[in-house]
């Protein structure tokens, strides 16, 4: 197993994304779990289960609020059970890269490294309000509702789905004071069964200094994993 990349910055109280793969062999096709090892106080992954029958998942690394420290080695550890035997490995970090523009592969690094900093979020916190799987359908639409502490919502958040499988988008998001209700969308090309993570974006426009330049949009946050499953009813 392996975990890319080999590095991330972990904003204080916030998330990271990291994405874990597993090279199946002897007919395993069942779920695997991935764990921190005796990981620091505070640090926490979400959604880091790689679903049965598929090789890879994108997940979270949570940090712990505070100022920022020292850059820390995480170590993480893979598990599954292969019949009615539970195996256990090491995940390898690694780097993932393009070799002639079209091929990718994985380059063994010597260690993970989390480089802690300050939050961007100005103590905000976004989270789902029912963190159980979501069930999409090709060819509907699937609301989950995004809660926020730290007061009201602003009108302009903005709402993200990054890296998503082919054929599921965020359709719409609603911004209310309490919370934001994200629209999914599947399409009739994504196969029943298909599981995984979907990872959110949260974006925020500052408001305009002078008429000449219209504030960018700017990342604030990554919510922890909308964690999925594509079903056929």
């Amino acid at each position: 197993s392996w975990v890319t990349p080999s590095s991330v910055v972990g904003p204080a109280g916030g998330h990271a994304v990291l994405r874990f793969h597993v090279d199946r062999r002897d007919g395993f096709e069942g779920p695997v779990d991935i764990g921190l090892v005796e990981p620091p106080k505070g640090y926490r992954l979400h959604g880091a289960r790689i679903p049965a029958s598929q090789d890879q998942v994108r997940a979270t690394l949570e940090s712990p609020p505070g100022k920022p420290g020292q850059p820390l080695e995480l170590r993480f550890r893979a598990a599954g059970v292969c019949r009615e035997r539970t195996i256990e490995a090491e995940v390898s970090p690694a780097e993932d890269r393009m070799q002639a523009f079209l091929w990718r592969h994985l380059v063994p690094a010597d260690r993970f490294l989390v480089l802690p900093r300050w939050g961007s979020g100005k103590g905000r916190s976004l989270s789902l309000a029912k963190p159980e799987r979501v069930e999409l359908t090709p060819g509907s639409a699937t609301e989950v509702r995004v809660v926020a502490g730290g007061g009201p919502l602003p009108a302009s958040l903005q709402i993200k789905a990054t890296d998503a499988p082919p054929g599921i988008t965020v359709q719409s998001y609603r911004v209310l004071p309490e919370a934001c209700l994200v629209t999914f969308q599947a399409d009739q090309t994504v196969g029943s069964g298909l599981a995984g993570n979907l990872i959110l974006e949260a974006w925020l426009t500052p408001p305009a200094k002078n008429d000449r330049k219209p504030p960018r949009p700017r990342k604030v946050g990554v919510l922890p994993p909308v964690p999925f499953v594509v079903t056929s009813r």
